[in-house]
């Protein structure tokens, strides 16, 4: 199933997407791993995570608009137009920008469908939660990826997505197994940055 890795590599920047292609949508492009701290540092000059140590850990207590602009920050480093125009209470979407954001909630359930049958896969084999986490997050890409070749998609953080309201998908590392292939979805604050909520980019083609 999966159509191609898209690397990405400028500037001192380096991560790979992957092409996601369904029937009844455009083509999209999704981060093959959460962003980790190491890309979020070399983008925003900061790392506000809690669980350190290995700079290929997932960044984690990032609110809803630091996702956000860290995505425009880095369409910029890519001279690409950036997606949103971000004001006090205010965000305005671009949505023709062919810069970097945050996927949709249906996209982010669609490039998760093989994870959310539990009887299809062992969720120890593709998801750091409660049972194997050791309570803390872990270097992204460690575990086996779904069919589209996209790690972590299941466990180690939850991941901001856009909705008619604000969620996070994905189950985390302090989630017991059995919620995890769900991908549940939660409402948060914009302002909430939690020790297991990150983020994954995506982009249109």
């Amino acid at each position: 199933m999966n159509l191609g890795k898209i690397n990405f590599n400028k500037n001192n920047l380096d991560f790979n997407t992957v092409l996601i292609s369904h029937t009844y949508n455009p083509p999209y492009m999704l981060g093959e791993t959460p962003v980790t701290q190491d890309l979020y540092y070399r983008v925003t000059a900061s790392n506000p995570s809690k669980f350190i140590g290995n700079p290929n850990r997932p960044v984690e207590q990032v609110s809803f608009y630091d996702a956000m602009l860290f995505c425009n920050i880095l369409s910029s480093k890519f001279n690409l137009e950036p997606y949103y125009t971000i004001n006090t209470n205010n965000i305005k979407i671009n949505d023709t920008s062919s810069g970097f954001r945050l996927p949709t909630a249906t996209e982010w359930h669609f490039a998760c469908t093989d994870y959310h049958d539990i009887k299809k896969v062992n969720i120890l084999d593709i998801a750091w939660c409660k049972e194997n986490s050791n309570s803390t997050t872990h270097p992204v890409a460690t575990k086996r990826p779904n069919t589209w070749g996209l790690y972590d998609m299941c466990g180690n953080v939850d991941e901001w997505v856009l909705h008619h309201e604000i969620a996070g998908c994905g189950g985390s590392w302090k989630d017991p197994h059995l919620h995890i292939p769900t991908a549940v979805r939660c409402g948060f604050p914009h302002n909430t940055r939690n020790n297991d909520l990150g983020f994954r980019i995506a982009k249109n083609l």
